[in-house]
């Protein structure tokens, strides 16, 4: 059976769904709901490891999560997994990866059906040059996802910048010291 809490975090008000051995879904909520008061364990799991995200400690999700879609929607999001925090991917890289380079608005279509906002990164995937596309919270929330990992990397002594990557499919932040002055 599937049942659905409302959690708060760090980074604001999450529908997580869930059964007994698997999430479901997680999705963020545009504003305050009533949280629910008792959360099983996994899924008090999932949103102490979310709230870890947004405060900067989390760069990877462990959690079992139960996928539902087609073929080609759980090739997309197991690529969209594959993207490491702090870096991105264009739709049309992905659509290459998965053997389908054709299938660049499928590949749109498949992020917006996204299950698992954050743990699947689909905030990860970008328009051609890195250009700022769909997201289902809007762009505001992708660019502040984005800058967020942005600045934790900043933060631990990294400073990042645009690159290719050698992976077929992922654009890097290369991670470097900052510059002495």
């Amino acid at each position: 059976m599937i049942t659905t809490f409302v959690c708060k975090n760090t980074g604001g008000f999450f529908r997580i769904s869930a059964t007994e051995k698997a999430l479901c879904s997680i999705e963020r909520l545009p504003q305050s709901v009533p949280v629910s008061s008792v959360l099983p364990l996994l899924v008090k799991i999932a949103n102490e490891q979310l709230d870890e995200y947004f405060r900067g400690e989390r760069t990877t999700f462990t959690l079992p999560l139960q996928f539902r879609g087609t073929p080609f929607q759980l090739s997309v999001w197991k690529c969209i997994v594959a993207i490491p925090y702090g870096e991105t991917c264009s739709y049309t890289d992905i659509a290459q990866a998965i053997g389908r380079p054709t299938s660049v608005r499928a590949v749109g279509a498949a992020c917006r059906a996204n299950p698992f906002l954050i743990v699947v990164p689909c905030h990860r995937v970008v328009g051609k040059k890195g250009k700022l596309t769909g997201y289902v919270n809007g762009l505001t929330e992708k660019m502040r996802l984005l800058q967020l990992e942005k600045d934790i990397l900043c933060c631990k002594g990294l400073h990042a910048t645009l690159s290719e990557s050698t992976s077929p499919f992922v654009t890097t932040l290369a991670l470097q010291p900052p510059k002495k002055e």
